[in-house]
């Protein structure tokens, strides 16, 4: 070996050595140059490991059990029990727990709000159908729905007026106790909590602290290290919100309210109710911080103008998005009309300025999300594209050593190789019949799997076509028995060879289990997606093919100039390998690391983004994207 080259390695697994070690760098080299050496929890998402609902529920218990006077990672692991079927029932526990141990703490009482919305308080009352039908009652139409729990919805109201009181401008509590007061059928202090919270003029239901205390427990639980964006985003969808269906029935018992008033010549009390319920919703939707708080906001203030004092309800049963808009422009327009009505022209101007607000807050997130690096636009691609790159290149390196060690191997024990002289006859006959063999074995298992074909059939074809490869070319051959016996050596060293490159090719699946992970994540959060397991299925195929296509490329262009130079192929082939296999893993190394500075900017960038959309609420950092005050 020429001192030149010893050089060449010797750079190559410095640059490499370095970008381990660096603090900068090395959280996102070793993410993917060692995804094996993860912490369980992030090699499930970057090495596509499979772990249970126990084990990942044990990783936490244990972390948490380590920091036992940690509230951060305390709050986290109460708010992150979603792995069984009680997860409610168990995070309620929790946070139970944590609520004696830190009480008069507005973070906790919040979360067990929001927690016993989605369980043990649902809001299900008949009268909210009232809104939608000129009867008072259908009766039964949520009776098959689950039954509240009476215990924890006297337990809610006692939380959120714990709440309000910590709290006095936060409408959040409000609203909540409002709710509870719904649950518990005590209609008259629902309404009078539902007036209270519309003169409030803060929404804060403290969920930048449910995603810090996440990030924190997931990095606890990984020895400290970085997750990288992928997975930060991946928390960032889950962002905590009371159960929205909830939230707007809480609204709409608050409008019924109000309409029975009305209906009963007390227009004035039927305006201060919707006056709340509408100022509510402009709270929600200019300060809420998730998507689904501006839409919810978007959605009450709409109820608000719910059958202003008409009598008789009026369906209209729109069949497009054309016609749906139409309706609602008539509607605000009857319901400014009603408020000039009844002698309140202030409150419509309110009212029609919160509605072309939420229309233009809902362009803003439709044209501005998709510029976010969680909105999959641009950047999202980009992202994700360099992670694809850099995945094609390891597993680039990877064969290429693959094959330098079979062909120096083979270079080895080959005399004739090494003379520049082709293969025998026996040894021709022993590669083609090892891969003959494999790929027939492969064409079998497919038939079988897709082309329903009975697996007793397919064994059957598969032996005699083997008993084929193995009897009839010697015989065509002419072979001896002395080079049967060296045909059958080539043919177990084939055979080894395809092993070799299959272990490495299910290690390369490994790599691009990130990319499908994350479109898992992203595609299917709420329920499952009929897209996802052909991602699954297709993605590592792809991944695999196109990385073995470049060690394999060069395997053809090596032939290709054998043939040339009229040598024979084998042994230009073996010879080529031999020289030019290693150098080209180190190129593609090389290549690695200047693609993962890369992908290291757009990590950075997405990280970056993602707290501050934690801190500020989705909304807000679209706002101020688009107000020029932050980087695109």
């Amino acid at each position: 070996m020429s001192l030149r080259r010893k050089l060449f390695y010797l750079f190559t697994l410095t640059v490499v050595a370095v970008l381990l070690c660096l603090p900068a760098t090395g959280w996102l080299a070793r993410l993917q140059l060692l995804p094996l050496t993860l912490p369980g929890s992030i090699r499930f998402f970057y090495a596509g490991g499979h772990f249970t609902d126990t084990d990942l529920e044990s990783r936490s218990d244990k972390t948490v059990a380590e920091n036992p006077n940690h509230f951060t990672l305390r709050y986290a692991h109460a708010l992150s029990s979603g792995y069984g079927a009680d997860d409610t029932d168990v995070s309620l526990q929790r946070l139970d727990e944590l609520n004696r141990r830190f009480p008069q703490d507005s973070v906790i009482i919040a979360a067990m709000l929001k927690t016993m919305t989605y369980k043990a308080v649902a809001l299900q009352r008949d009268e909210e159908t009232f809104l939608s039908t000129t009867a008072e009652h259908r009766v039964g139409s949520y009776h098959q729905f689950q039954q509240q729990n009476p215990e924890l919805v006297l337990k809610s109201v006692a939380l959120a007026e714990v709440g309000e009181r910590l709290e006095p401008r936060n409408a959040y509590f409000t609203v909540m106790l409002a709710w509870g007061y719904f649950a518990a059928r005590r209609d008259a202090d629902a309404v009078a909590a539902w007036v209270r919270a519309g003169e409030k003029t803060e929404w804060e239901d403290h969920t930048s602290e449910e995603i810090a205390a996440n990030r924190e427990l997931l990095r606890a639980e990984n020895g400290g290290n970085e997750t990288g964006a992928i997975v930060r985003m991946a928390f960032m969808n889950g962002w905590s919100f009371p159960e929205p269906t909830g939230m707007c029935s809480t609204a709409r018992m608050a409008a019924v309210m109000a309409l029975r008033a009305e209906l009963r010549g007390e227009k004035e009390k039927g305006f201060v109710i919707r006056r709340a319920i509408r100022r509510v919703g402009t709270n929600l939707q200019n300060n809420g911080k998730t998507h689904d708080a501006n839409a919810v906001g978007r959605e009450m203030i709409r109820i608000a103008t719910s059958r202003a004092c008409v009598a008789v309800y009026m369906h209209h049963p729109y069949t497009g998005q054309e016609e749906q808009e139409q309706w609602n422009k008539r509607e605000q327009s009857r319901y400014g009309a009603y408020l000039r009505s009844i002698g309140h022209p202030e409150e419509a101007v309110a009212y029609e300025k919160t509605v072309a607000d939420g229309n233009a807050a809902r362009v803003l997130i439709n044209r501005a999300q998709g510029e976010t690096y969680a909105g999959w636009g641009g950047k999202t691609y980009r992202l994700f594209g360099a992670w694809c790159v850099n995945s094609l290149l390891l597993a680039g390196v990877l064969f290429s050593l693959a094959l330098a060690g079979i062909f120096n191997l083979v270079y080895r024990f080959s005399p004739r190789l090494q003379k520049n002289e082709p293969l025998q006859s026996s040894a021709k006959w022993g590669v083609a019949t090892g891969i003959g063999i494999v790929a027939i074995a492969h064409i079998t298992s497919l038939s079988v799997d897709g082309w329903n074909v009975r697996s007793e059939h397919a064994l059957w074809g598969t032996l005699i076509a083997g008993a084929i490869l193995l009897t009839v070319p010697p015989f065509l051959l002419r072979l001896s028995g002395r080079e049967v016996r060296h045909g059958f050596l080539v043919l177990i060293a084939t055979w080894g060879a395809l092993v070799v490159l299959h272990a490495a090719g299910i290690v390369c699946l490994l790599l691009p289990s990130v990319v499908a992970t994350a479109l898992g994540l992203f595609q299917s959060l709420a329920a499952p997606n009929p897209g996802l397991d052909f991602i699954h299925a297709v993605a590592p195929v792809v991944f695999s093919a196109t990385m073995l296509s470049i060690p394999l490329g060069l395997l053809l262009l090596v032939g290709i100039f054998s043939r040339m130079l009229r040598v024979p192929f084998a042994a230009g082939v073996t010879r080529g390998m031999r020289a030019m296999a290693i150098p080209l893993a180190c190129v593609l190394t090389l290549a690695w690391c200047g693609t993962l500075l890369h992908t290291l900017h757009h990590e950075n960038a997405a990280i970056a983004e993602g707290e501050t959309v934690a801190r500020i609420g989705q909304i807000q950092y679209l706002k101020r994207m688009e107000a020029g005050q932050l980087e695109r």
